[in-house]
């Protein structure tokens, strides 16, 4: 997968002097239980420091996690970019203890490619490499998918058939399947439309987990679908918005045109700049503008009346899983911030526009304050996490 190396390349700070141990192997100990944004974040500063010192030196880098959990699925994922780093660009050779507790948000790390690396031998980083860009096995699918073959229009088409293979074998309803299989198809597509990059796929069914009460095991059983699709570019969540808002085109739109969603959507903007803070800012605006239906970051040029910008509805294919849902966990990571797709947030109006806070209004209210997030780290790219935890349809029957 290309540009992984902008983890390190866009994460400020870095450790001055990192030395080896006596054995030379140079180690990160983690002392987190729980395995989060802030570990990344001390980790990239490892790293940062020891490419810094040892460039063009093929040295034993060590991960000692022992007993952990993660937060979610995107959290290991991306410790697992940084290795593909650390092995593909600097040569280094990698090795992780780690002992994951899996729960329903992040199953199935057993299966990641991080297993390959807990193990000792010269070929581990090739195999790595290898299974970094495609692992399929039972209840795991894993696509490094090139901007290439995004490029070819008849690709997605062959995804949706890959993906629709995976899912037959498990116990989910079609109602919650169609949607997942459009959502990922077409968040893979936007890699390339507005990126030009490359797109890592990474899917997994859980194994079955129950509640507890009180020490109490109640009725039922449940599975998480957990979904991570990201992408390594300059170009934001927010990028193409803020281009396109910026123009001096957008002040000439006329109510009466076909761009009439473009005309409202500088009406959102007028409203919502009187608030903007440190805290919601006109780029968390434009991130919040582009999951709109019907709203694209395309050149007004390239919009027809025929084909108005915007995709199937993201947001709708999210808030159709989620409606279905025991519980959910879903949002996107783009540069320094987090769009959360909280299920209560996420009513339209009568026209169609997500307000993404409780009134359901874009135009006269401000995004509820846990929809946009400070991270922990800065993503260069787009990173989507989605998690759905339904209750087994055995149960119900």
């Amino acid at each position: 997968m290309n540009d992984t190396i902008k983890l390190l390349e866009y994460n400020k700070g870095f450790i001055n002097k990192i030395k080896s141990d006596p054995d030379g192997v140079f180690r990160y100990r983690c002392n987190h239980r729980l395995i989060s944004g802030k570990t990344i974040n001390g980790i990239l500063h490892f790293v940062k420091g020891l490419c810094k010192q040892y460039p063009k030196t093929k040295i034993l880098v060590e991960f000692d996690f022992g007993n952990v959990e993660f937060a979610d699925k995107l959290t290991y994922i991306i410790f697992e970019c940084i290795c593909y780093t650390l092995i593909k660009d600097y040569q280094y050779s990698v090795r992780v203890i780690l002992y994951p507790m899996n729960n329903i948000y992040a199953d199935n790390v057993e299966s990641s490619p991080l297993r390959i690396l807990s193990e000792f031998g010269k070929e581990n980083g090739q195999n790595f490499l290898k299974c970094f860009d495609f692992y399929l096995y039972q209840n795991h699918f894993r696509k490094v998918i090139s901007r290439n073959r995004l490029a070819n229009t008849n690709y997605l088409g062959s995804l949706l058939g890959e993906l629709s293979s995976f899912f037959k074998f498990f116990n989910v309803k079609n109602e919650c399947i169609e949607p997942i299989i459009l959502m990922v198809t077409e968040l893979a597509g936007n890699a390339h439309e507005h990126a030009d990059s490359d797109c890592l796929i990474d899917i997994d069914v859980s194994q079955e987990y129950y509640k507890e009460h009180k020490s109490v095991r109640q009725e039922g059983t449940y599975y998480g679908i957990n979904i991570v699709i990201l992408n390594f570019s300059d170009v934001l969540l927010s990028s193409d918005m803020q281009t396109l808002l910026s123009t001096s085109s957008l002040n000439q739109l006329e109510p009466e045109t076909n761009l009439v969603r473009y005309f409202k959507l500088k009406q959102a903007l007028d409203y919502h700049r009187n608030y903007f803070n440190e805290n919601y800012t006109y780029e968390d605006f434009c991130s919040l503008a582009i999951l709109q239906d019907q709203i694209s970051g395309r050149p007004f040029s390239s919009v027809t009346p025929n084909a108005i910008a915007g995709g199937t509805g993201l947001t709708s294919l999210i808030k159709s899983v989620q409606d279905q849902c025991e519980n959910n966990d879903c949002y996107v990571l783009s540069g320094a911030k987090s769009v959360y797709f909280n299920r209560d947030c996420l009513n339209y109006d009568k026209d169609k526009w997500l307000g993404f806070n409780l009134k359901s209004d874009f135009f006269n209210a401000i995004p509820d304050n846990n929809v946009i997030t400070e991270c922990f780290i800065y993503f260069p790219g787009t990173a989507y996490n989605l998690n759905f935890i339904l209750r087994s349809e055995d149960d119900k029957k």
